[in-house]
């Protein structure tokens, strides 16, 4: 797909039965500016590996997962405009990491699933790392304990 030379919008909705990781280009796109992929993983390293092969890129919609290699430097992503991301296994960390290197984003849109950041992260990383946002959307999914009901219909004897 890398080596169509006129190809600028590209969506690819894969799906597979099992967990499955993004199988990175090996051609570098300079036409590609709009990017979504969903049903598959994809990790900071591969994240990386995506933006050298497709610079121009402009909007980018993935599923943002741990990578194999936590200590994976990810370069300025300055052409990206738009970015949408899920995820389900990522830390903070690994969100808070690839946010500071978007700097030039206008619109993100977030979902994620059981992460835990609190309103003053989101807070500090706008501020500080995405000057030039315009549009914020943030789903977050939690699933919590009752810890009212923990030890109820147990006695104690003194």
């Amino acid at each position: 797909i890398w080596s169509l030379s006129k190809l600028t919008h590209c969506y690819l909705d894969i799906s597979f039965e099992n967990l499955s990781y993004l199988i990175t280009p090996t051609i570098i796109s300079c036409s590609i500016q709009y990017l979504s992929i969903e049903g598959v993983q994809c990790g900071v390293d591969t994240l990386e590996h995506l933006y050298e092969h497709t610079p121009c890129l402009e909007n980018l919609s993935i599923n943002l997962c741990e990578s194999v290699d936590e200590d994976q430097q990810l370069s300025l992503l300055t052409s990206l405009k738009t970015f949408k991301f899920k995820c389900e296994t990522s830390s903070s960390r690994i969100i808070t990491s690839v946010l500071r290197k978007i700097p030039n984003v206008t619109n993100l849109t977030v979902e994620t699933k059981n992460v835990n950041m609190n309103g003053n992260i989101w807070k500090d990383i706008i501020q500080k790392s995405l000057p030039r946002l315009k549009e914020f959307n943030l789903k977050m999914n939690f699933k919590l304990v009752d810890y009212d009901n923990i030890g109820k219909g147990f006695t104690s004897s003194s």
